[in-house]
């Protein structure tokens, strides 16, 4: 989202104020316009030809009642986890050098591959790369094979991957 609103050739954001917010609107093709708060950049209006969303009473890390997310599955539904699951085994992958804001959210396994998950707001990356336990108390790097994907410049996707150790 942030960085739509930097992209180098696109139409300047505007300032304006969006239920009592300092916001930017941005004109974008389709045609749509959006508008998000300035300090957060999270949308609050996206509008286009066949009509609007608007997002109200919008509250940022607000407590929130962790039974919100509780899924009530009927009885005899199977599920899958697509083969990735928590593994107190994996260890995350951690850069030496993060962009400022990201903070570790979560590590995966699958198949021998961690994948740690970093994010700021709205925006994250994902650290990945081909790990084989040796033991169950060490975990050792079957290769270099760091991949870094997500809402990074390129310089930063470089950055960030030539800093995991």
């Amino acid at each position: 989202m942030t960085r739509a609103l930097a992209a180098p050739g696109e139409a300047a954001p505007t300032p304006v104020t969006e239920q009592g917010r300092d916001a930017w609107r941005l004109d974008l093709p389709g045609p749509i316009e959006l508008v998000v708060d300035r300090a957060t950049a999270y949308p609050l209006v996206i509008r286009r030809a066949g009509g609007e969303v608007r997002l109200a009473d919008v509250r940022l890390n607000a407590p929130v009642d962790r039974t919100a997310f509780t899924v009530e599955l009927p009885e005899g539904t199977e599920t899958s986890d697509a083969g990735f699951r928590r593994d107190p085994l994996a260890r995350p992958l951690r850069p030496g050098w993060l962009p400022d804001g990201f903070r570790e959210a979560e590590t995966v396994e699958r198949n021998g591959a961690v994948s740690t998950a970093y994010r700021r707001g709205l925006e994250s990356f994902v650290v990945s790369g081909g790990l084989v336990f040796a033991s169950r108390d060490r975990l050792t790097a079957a290769d270099r094979g760091i991949t870094v994907t997500g809402d990074l410049t390129p310089d930063e996707l470089v950055r960030v991957a030539d800093s995991v150790p």
